[in-house]
Parts: C-alpha cells; structure tokens; sequence
C-alpha cells in the first residue's frame, strides 16, 4: 500500500467522523478534504474541480433550485390544505392521498424538499385531528423515498450513477428509463404502507407539543402585523416578510380564524 493510499484512506475515515458528530459543518469537511488531497499533490487542481462542472453535480443543483421554488410559492400548499381537513373526517382517504401525493411528488423534486414542505402540515393535521403523528411520518419518509426512484431526477443517486455511465462506454440513463421498476416499487410501497404497514406503525400519544416533540418548534413562530406595518393591507407575495427575509408562511389568521392556506 503506497503513502498516498493511506493518506486517503486516513482522511476519508475524518471526513466520516467529522460528518457523523457534525463537529464541521458538511460543506466545510467536504470542501477541505478537496483542498488537502490537491495539496498533497494527490489530486490535480483539474482533477480536483472537476467535479463542480459535472453533469450531475450541476443537475442536483438545479433540483434545489426547483424545489426551493415549490416550496416558496406554494405550489402543495393546497394539497396540504386539504389533507388537514380530511384528516378531521375521512382519514383513510386522506391517508390514500398522502401516499400518492408523496410519491409523485418525489419523482420531480428532491426527497428532503417533500420531506420538509410536508412536515409541518402533517403535523399540524395531526394535531388538529387528535391523531398520533407515527401515522403518518414513516409513511412521508418511506414514500418519498420510494417515489424518487420512478425518475431519473427523483434522487441524486440516479443522476450520479447516469453522469458516471458514459465513462464506461454505456449510455446515460432516460429521464423516464427507471420508471417501470420505480412504479412497480412505489406501488407495491402504497399497497403495503396503506393496507398492513398502517396496522404495523406505532400508535404514540397525541399532544398539542409536537413541534417541540419532533424538533421544529425552534425553526416555527408567529407574527403579529400591527397597523401601518409594511406588510399591513398587502398581498402575501408583496411582503417584506417574502422578499427581504425570505420566510416560509404556513398559515394565515385574522381574529382567530384561519384565512385558508398561503398561495
């Protein structure tokens, strides 16, 4: 074994340390890895960079860019809306619903952003439903994972391992090439998830502190637009909250009633 492979090898079991105990922000372990193995002569500067104008890295990217677009106009909001009130009166239909609607949406947009525009309406339903919220997080994260490989773009995987083919003198993957399979396991992951997978999943207490419970109290609070503030009489996508601090409405109230969910 040469020094070079031991260097590589001793610095690929820090960077797996560093990224389990968080002690470094990803990005930065990352990131410094790329600069000591260009460093060390190990990798070329070319080498080292080439991955930032890869097919795929340049793909994942725009995936985000995507998603956050979603996520910022609203587009599931109504969809997350009408879950919440099926919750309260028909919950084996919304539950349906939910599963196909996670599923397909995470064919086209990145797991985590369905993941999270999902979450906090879930929970909110949840809570509003009086109903345990193990009912239907495991579904979301086993959903989305499932719904991301029907396409080519559903999971960063399949777009890593399409980019990496033609080194290999075979052809890139299809947009649409891995769906037969996908829809074959996304269907069989509906069927299972609604039918005994549901009786399967834990039934834990509800209580009325499940942000806190599952962590995302810290990251939800509300405001309070007093007269002549500059968001006071204006559509949502005017408001300074929206444009200059880039903040997430999920719901909005007026005298203690819901106006419905934010477009």
């Amino acid at each position: 074994m040469t020094p070079a492979m031991v260097a590589v090898l001793v610095l690929t079991v820090v960077a797996i340390v560093l990224f389990i105990t968080e002690w470094l922000p990803p990005d930065v372990v990352a990131l410094s890895v790329m600069t000591i193995l260009m460093a060390s002569g190990i990798l070329t500067a070319k080498q080292g960079f080439a991955g930032f104008s890869d097919a795929s890295t340049i793909t994942v990217a725009s995936m985000f860019v995507l998603s956050a677009a979603v996520t910022r106009t609203g587009a599931l909001n109504y969809f997350g809306a009408l879950l919440g009130r099926l919750f309260r009166t028909r919950f084996r239909v919304a539950y349906l619903l939910l599963l196909l609607g996670v599923g397909l949406a995470s064919g086209f947009l990145s797991n985590t952003a369905v993941v999270v525009i999902f979450l906090p309406v879930l929970l909110t339903a949840c809570r509003d439903a009086r109903i345990s919220p193990s009912k239907v997080l495991i579904p979301l994260s086993y959903l989305s994972i499932a719904g991301g490989a029907c396409t080519l773009i559903g999971t960063s995987t399949n777009i890593v391992v399409s980019s990496l083919l033609p080194r290999f003198g075979l052809e890139p993957v299809g947009m649409f090439e891995v769906t037969p399979v996908g829809l074959l396991l996304l269907i069989a992951t509906v069927a299972f998830m609604y039918g005994p997978g549901s009786r399967l999943l834990p039934n834990g207490k509800t209580d009325s502190g499940l942000e806190q419970r599952y962590g995302i109290g810290r990251y939800l609070l509300d405001v309070t637009l007093r007269p002549g503030s500059r968001s006071a009489g204006k559509p949502l996508s005017e408001s300074p909250l929206i444009g200059e601090l880039g903040v997430d409405v999920f719901g909005i109230f007026r005298n203690g009633t819901s106006l419905g969910w934010p477009s």
